[in-house]
């Protein structure tokens, strides 16, 4: 009896044993499989995200998951793609050059990443201007998700193929790349993706000046949007329609879809469509000769922009304001009004020349990568390659010895042009800090007369108003001669310290001109106390210490 007991005991634990292996052999089996499809979800949630125009959420996402996965492996690296595309959506295109140098030479043809990696380097070339170069790229990714049967991809690649294909003008293959996307996004019921491509097929026909065709594309997305309760883009959609109105001379029409945008961005606290409905409903009432409305709207269009620092809009803004005055036969205002809107495109040009440079100097370097692959591809006969080789060896022996004086020499002249370049630097900042200390020191003398008459009663109500309006138009004159002579020195210090806030930036500015703090309270209209913080706050960020000073580090930094 108690024989049997223990044998069947055993046997109880002799299954359980079994048992307890195979669930473990299954767990370990199973794991990876888990795993990777937990990770997939990951994937698919941020690509949700991107399309709802979430990207600084989804770059979360991949940044906890890229700490997770580590940035070399195959999941890391398509973290890195997806971070590629949040990156351009959210305008940041240095953060997208540096992953893209990182990602280099990481993904070969073989991996079924590349098609990806050939759309992000796509999406990079056209803001770079190397349109054909970007053509380039996408077909190449059409090519391999076609034979994958990935639609969503493919609706991607129509759409960038048609924006490219659009900044070269060659609008009717815009238009057909155009419409393919658009019946991708149908057959996959992505509404957002149709309504995009009826936005972008709009803006074709608006360059072709098909305005009615323009006008049926625009109307068919709000049909969509209304439906999905986007305000957002419906605001957007909105402003489109007016503006082919307005092109037809349809002015009434125009103003009610300028003011419908107005209320939806208002709605949807959308400041940028509140300050484009501004600029458009205000050149339609010019347009209308009703020049009062005109100038109330043009001029709150122009106090937006400037509140949300946008150059290109507010020369936008004035070159309006020019034309009204204009109209009105005010020529000295339209004159002055038209000289700094155009200051304001110079500016604007200056920075597009040097994007389109720097563009066609990566097209270059391209190239000349593809002719140097070819040229080793093509030398396949040893004796060629041998002569060739001895060739470049004996002119090289021969013209090292005048390559190096000539280098010697070169090295010598650069140096001291550099140093003289230095010297000349340093002079016009020195006078530059001169000018504008004067003119704060010239204004804290008029502001202390100006208290001194208001003081001894001097000056009735009206006195004190105007001269608080003229301390008020000197400070203003002063904050903008320093802050337009102070674009590089603002770059230069976000770069080394990018952490500094607008108002401390605007402090360094003045910390410059040597200005005691009492004296920096008094032009800033700020108490002693905040301008100490203020420097402090500064100090702490750039990681001074009590011995080192603060003003010298920041003329070190505009020096650079």
């Amino acid at each position: 009896m108690e024989q049997n007991q223990e044998s069947s005991l055993f046997s109880e634990v002799k299954k359980s044993v079994l048992f307890s292996v195979l669930l473990l052999l299954c767990f370990l089996g199973m794991s990876p499989l888990v795993l990777a499809q937990n990770f997939d979800q990951e994937i698919k949630k941020i690509e949700r995200l991107q399309d709802k125009s979430a990207y600084d959420s989804a770059l979360l996402l991949a940044n906890q998951l890229l700490a997770e996965e580590g940035a070399d492996s195959e999941n890391g690296l398509s973290l890195l793609l997806t971070k590629q595309t949040s990156f351009y959506y959210l305008g940041k295109y240095d953060s997208m050059r540096q992953g893209n140098r990182f990602l280099l030479g990481k993904i070969d043809p073989s991996s079924p990443l590349y098609p990806n990696w050939r759309f992000v380097q796509a999406l990079l070339y056209g803001e770079d201007g190397a349109y054909h170069e970007a053509i380039r790229s996408l077909k190449e990714a059409e090519q391999v998700f076609e034979q994958r049967n990935m639609d969503s991809n493919l609706a991607k690649v129509y759409n960038s193929l048609g924006s490219n294909f659009k900044e070269l003008e060659e609008y009717a293959q815009a238009k057909v790349y155009y419409k393919k996307g658009k019946s991708s996004h149908l057959v996959l019921g992505d509404s957002l993706g149709v309504v995009m491509a009826n936005n972008n097929l709009g803006s074709v026909y608006r360059s072709l000046n098909q305005l009615d065709s323009a006008i049926a594309v625009y109307l068919e997305a709000s049909t969509w949007l209304k439906a999905l309760e986007n305000n957002f883009l419906l605001a957007q959609n909105q402003l489109n329609i007016g503006n082919v109105y307005e092109q037809k001379g349809d002015l009434e029409r125009a103003e009610i879809y300028f003011t419908n945008c107005l209320n939806l961005s208002e709605k949807v606290g959308l400041q940028y469509g509140v300050m484009l409905s501004r600029l458009n409903l205000g050149n339609l009432y010019r347009l209308q000769k009703d020049y009062s409305r005109s100038k109330e709207w043009l001029n709150l269009a122009l106090s937006k922009a400037e509140e949300m620092s946008l150059a290109r809009e507010k020369g936008l803004a004035l070159e309006r304001l020019s034309w009204l005055a204009r109209d009105t036969k005010d020529y000295e205002r339209a004159y002055f009004l038209s000289v700094d809107a155009t200051k304001i495109k110079d500016s604007l040009l200056s920075e597009s020349v040097k994007k389109e440079s720097l563009a066609l100097q990566e097209r270059y370097e391209s190239e000349q990568k593809t002719n140097e692959i070819l040229l080793l591809e093509s030398a396949n006969q040893q004796f060629l390659l041998i002569v060739v080789f001895g060739g470049i060896v004996l002119f090289a022996l021969l013209s090292l010895v005048f390559f190096g004086l000539y280098r010697q020499k070169r090295l010598v002249n650069e140096k001291l042009i550099a140093e003289a370049e230095q010297r000349e630097l340093s002079r016009a900042i020195q006078t530059k800090d001169m000018e504008l200390t004067a003119q704060a020191l010239q204004i804290l003398q008029i502001k202390k007369l100006l208290e001194e008459q208001s003081a001894a009663g001097l000056l009735d109500e009206e006195g004190n108003s105007i001269k608080r309006e003229t301390f008020e138009f000197l400070q203003t004159e002063l904050e903008n001669r320093i802050t337009e002579s102070n674009g590089d020195f603002f770059k230069n210090l976000l770069a080394a310290y990018p952490d500094l806030k607008p108002t401390e930036l605007k402090l360094c500015s003045y910390l410059r001109l040597n200005l005691s703090t009492k004296e920096l309270a008094e032009v800033l209209n700020k108490s002693a106390r905040t301008i100490e913080n203020t420097r402090f706050s500064i100090r702490k960020k750039m990681g001074l210490g009590p011995e080192d000073n603060l003003v010298a580090q920041l003329i070190a930094v505009e020096e650079k």
